[in-house]
């Protein structure tokens, strides 16, 4: 469709706008199209084969801000600020000579009525025979800031990536490297002397003994989404050693299905080597330690039994003298003329009896001193060689120790005898101790279930202060001198006990007595 050349021309106004030298044709067009036109939803102009503006559409108005009397007969290229003039003027004269080598749309700037710039698509329909054009405009401003924040966006993810510590892999779905930032890099260069690894499979990188592990790490990943903290070892081909790296991967998703992996990865060596020597120095010192606690129970032990002394010496001591008292009458009896043999009689079996006692003390003492083996025995055993051995110590405070048994049965457990009756020594000795003039020292034996027997043993001492109570079976603790105690004693106790399975706690009143209390487990 072409204008009518002998069609006159006319100048006619167009939306109140008096367009000069404008063919009827082109008028009718316009005027009989102006419904349609007006209804686009995207701004639209019209221009002659001169670039004079001949419409724009309500929609072009409302972007631009311009109205009829700004545009109209005016050239459409005078919108065009400085840096895009060019190419739009570019453009328009190949359009003239070589319309088939215009291009139909491009990407251009023009200048609003408020004096901003707006990026648009521009589209150029020609029409009559390239006497009228159709331009449409596509406002790119979204477009172009979309770009503008992806370019951001990925240098930013760029420069977190490149800039990690940490090694990054991107895997797709098959295990195939995709991506890889330089600290991956490197670490693979460094161990494989590799360089060109995207597309390579992970697993060309790691050693085949580890295969299985990676396939369970993956299928963990896909079920849950992520795995944390694997750990696996690289051997070093130059340096022969051998290295260690954590991987935490996460899976990206596309409707449910896995799409690729992010592993995150961290050479571990320099960790794996300070946990080393650290579990050495643990274990070194652990056993400086147990050297030196054994040091502090044996001095415990010895000073115990130093304590012990001048009890058995009382023990065996009172007992003696009274042998060696009778042995001396009889003597002096077989001297008389006089010779009563009954009397002989009584005094011999007198001295008999005292020997039996020292015999008894000398035996209990043996049992409280040997270091014996497990077995299983009775648990009276041990507390009646407690009671014996610290007669000296009790006695002097106590005319008795109480021992009430809750229970006809005989109650057996299973342990070293010796160190359970010494475990019962410390406790009446610091009962002892805790008696100022006179008191009162009880135990008691009951059974808790069938399961396990329950010890009590109670003092109407002074009890314990709350700062000492606190530390009690935590730390060592004492009021005493070295050369009465270590402090060791109550620290000892709790240990024997828990090595036989059992629990010991206690209960304390200031001025009214502390009462321990033991339950063991019932042998079999």
């Amino acid at each position: 469709m072409t204008p009518d050349s002998t069609n006159n021309t006319f100048s006619v106004p167009i939306n109140n706008k008096k367009i000069e030298n404008v063919p009827s044709t082109i008028i009718e067009f316009i005027e009989s199209n102006r419904s349609l036109f007006d209804s686009y939803q995207f701004p639209v102009m019209i221009t002659d084969a001169d670039r004079r503006i001949l419409y724009i559409n309500p929609i072009f108005k409302e972007v631009t801000g311009y109205s009829d009397t700004d545009l109209l007969n005016n050239f459409w290229n005078d919108l065009a600020p400085p840096a895009s003039l060019g190419k739009l003027l570019k453009y328009h004269h190949i359009r003239k000579k070589f319309p088939d080598k215009a291009p139909s749309s491009y990407e251009t700037s023009f200048s609003l009525k408020n004096g901003q710039e707006k990026e648009f698509l521009l589209t150029i329909t020609p029409l009559f025979n390239n006497y009228l054009f159709f331009l449409t405009f596509t406002d790119v401003t979204p477009k172009k800031l979309a770009k503008i924040e992806l370019s951001r966006s990925y240098e930013q993810y760029y420069t977190l990536v490149n800039t990690s510590p940490d090694g990054i892999l991107q895997l797709d779905k098959d295990l195939n490297i995709i991506m890889a930032n330089n600290v991956a890099k490197r670490f693979i260069k460094h161990f494989y002397g590799e360089t060109e690894i995207i597309g390579k499979s992970v697993f060309c990188l790691i050693p085949n003994d580890q295969h299985k592990i990676i396939d369970n790490a993956v299928k963990h990943a896909i079920k849950e989404g992520y795995y944390r903290n694997l750990e696996i070892s690289f051997p070093n081909k130059k340096t022969g050693t051998t290295s260690y790296f954590e991987i935490n991967t996460s899976v990206v998703y596309d409707h449910e299905k896995p799409l690729f992996f992010i592993a995150i990865v961290r050479n571990i060596s320099d960790r794996k080597q300070m946990e080393k020597k650290l579990n050495e120095y643990t274990t070194k010192l652990e056993h400086l330690v147990q050297e030196k606690a054994s040091k502090l129970m044996e001095q415990e032990r010895s000073a115990m039994l130093g304590r012990l002394a001048a009890s058995i010496s009382h023990n065996i001591n009172n007992p003696l003298q009274y042998v060696i008292g009778n042995a001396e009458l009889i003597l002096k009896l077989l001297k008389e003329p006089n010779l009563e043999i009954s009397l002989i009689q009584s005094l011999a079996q007198t001295l008999i009896s005292g020997c039996y006692r020292i015999v008894e003390v000398s035996d209990k003492l043996r049992r409280a001193s040997r270091k014996s083996d497990v077995s299983i025995f009775d648990i009276a055993i041990p507390i009646e060689v407690a009671i014996s051995v610290t007669k000296g110590k009790w006695m002097k405070k106590c005319s008795q120790i109480k021992v009430r048994y809750l229970t006809d049965e005989t109650i057996k457990i299973k342990g070293v005898e010796s160190d359970i009756a010494h475990v019962f020594m410390n406790l009446i000795i610091n009962a002892v101790q805790a008696i100022k003039d006179k008191g009162e020292i009880e135990i008691r034996i009951s059974k808790l279930s069938s399961r396990k027997v329950f010890i009590e043993v109670h003092d109407n001492g002074s009890g314990i202060p709350p700062d000492i109570a606190d530390k009690i079976g935590k730390e060592t603790v004492t009021t005493k001198n070295p050369e009465v105690g270590t402090g060791l004693g109550l620290l000892w106790v709790y240990d024997t006990i828990h090595q036989h399975y059992g629990t010991i706690d206690f209960e304390t009143k200031l001025g009214k007595g502390t009462t321990f209390r033991i339950a063991l487990p019932i042998a079999n």
